[in-house]
C-alpha cells in the first residue's frame, strides 16, 4: 500500500470557522485531490495517465495506437507465416527441402504434419498447422507484465489466417483495460476527468474506491484489481503521488488565504 500524508491543519482550521455549505469541506477537497490522482487532463498526469499503454508523454489515440500495435506484435511472434517455416526448412536442409514441404502445405496437408513430426530440423519439430484460438499466445504472456514472453514458433498458420487476425481484432479491444482500472469505482467521488473514451468503454469493474475514516482521520483509498496491475504499477503509482501531493501543498495555503479573507468579510459585515 503506498500512503501519502498532507498537512491541513491550516486549511482544517480555517474551514471549521465557517457555517456548514458555505465553503468547500476538507472531505471534498480530498476527494476532488484523490480523482485528479485517478485522472487528470492537465500537466500534473494522473495514474490513467501513466498505465500502459501510455508511456513516456505518449497519450491519448497515439498510445491506443501504440497499444494495439504492441498487441499484435506479441501476438504474431507466437505463430509463424508459412513462407517463414519455408525459409528455415530452406536454412536448415536445402531448397529443395523447403520446396517439397511447400508442395506437401499446399496439396496433402496431413503429410505437411508428418514432415514437421518426423523429418524437420529439431527447431521446428513438432509445429502444428493451423490456429488454436490464441491458446498459444495466452499461454506465452508472462504472468506478471502480461507481454508475451520470447521463444519458439508455437505453431504454423495456415495461409488464409482468417481465425488469427479475427483473435487479434478481439484482443486489441482489450487496449486500455488496466488503465481503466483506476477509475472504474470513481464515481463514488465525483466526476473524473481525462479520461479517453478507449479506455472508458471498459465495463468491467476492476478497481475499488473505499473512503474509510479513522479517529479524526479521513483517508480515501484507490485500488486497481485488473490481472496485470501488479507489473510496474507501485512505481508508477508513487511518481503520481508526489506529484499530487506537491500540487496540493502548493494548492492549500492560497486556499486558507482566500477562506481567511471570505472568513474577514462576513465577520466584518456581521
Amino acid at each position: 500500500m503506498i500512503v501519502a500524508n498532507v498537512d491541513v491543519g491550516r486549511l482544517a482550521a480555517v474551514i471549521r470557522r465557517f457555517p456548514p455549505g458555505i465553503v468547500q469541506s476538507m472531505d471534498a477537497i480530498i476527494d476532488q485531490n484523490a480523482l485528479l490522482l485517478m485522472s487528470s487532463s492537465g500537466n500534473v498526469p494522473g495514474l490513467v495517465q501513466v498505465t500502459p499503454p501510455f508511456h513516456g508523454g505518449v497519450r491519448g489515440t497515439a498510445a491506443k495506437r501504440a497499444g494495439e500495435g504492441a498487441v499484435e506484435s506479441d501476438i504474431r511472434s507466437v505463430y509463424a507465416q508459412p513462407g517463414r517455416i519455408y525459409e528455415l526448412i530452406k536454412s536448415y536442409d536445402g531448397e529443395r527441402a523447403a520446396n517439397g514441404w511447400w508442395w506437401l502445405l499446399k496439396n496433402d496437408p496431413t503429410k505437411a504434419r508428418r514432415y514437421l513430426e518426423l523429418e524437420a530440423p529439431s527447431r521446428l519439430r513438432g509445429l502444428q498447422i493451423g490456429f488454436d484460438g490464441g491458446a498459444v499466445h495466452r499461454a506465452n504472456r508472462n504472468r506478471r507484465t502480461g507481454r508475451v514472453r520470447g521463444g519458439p514458433y508455437g505453431l504454423i498458420l495456415d495461409q488464409r489466417n482468417t481465425g488469427l487476425n479475427r483473435y487479434i481484432r478481439e484482443r486489441k479491444k482489450r487496449v486500455g483495460l488496466l488503465a481503466s482500472g483506476w477509475v472504474s469505482d470513481a464515481g463514488k467521488l465525483g466526476q473524473v476527468r481525462g479520461v479517453p473514451a478507449w479506455v472508458a468503454r471498459h465495463s468491467a469493474n476492476l478497481g475499488e474506491v473505499r473512503r474509510i475514516r479513522r479517529g479524526g482521520a479521513y483517508l480515501v483509498r484507490i485500488e486497481n484489481t485488473a490481472r496485470y496491475a501488479e507489473s510496474d504499477s507501485k512505481r508508477r503509482a508513487q511518481s503520481v503521488l508526489r506529484y499530487r501531493v506537491s500540487a496540493l501543498n502548493r494548492q492549500l495555503p492560497y486556499l486558507a488565504r482566500k477562506y481567511e479573507r471570505q472568513l474577514a468579510g462576513m465577520l466584518a459585515a456581521a
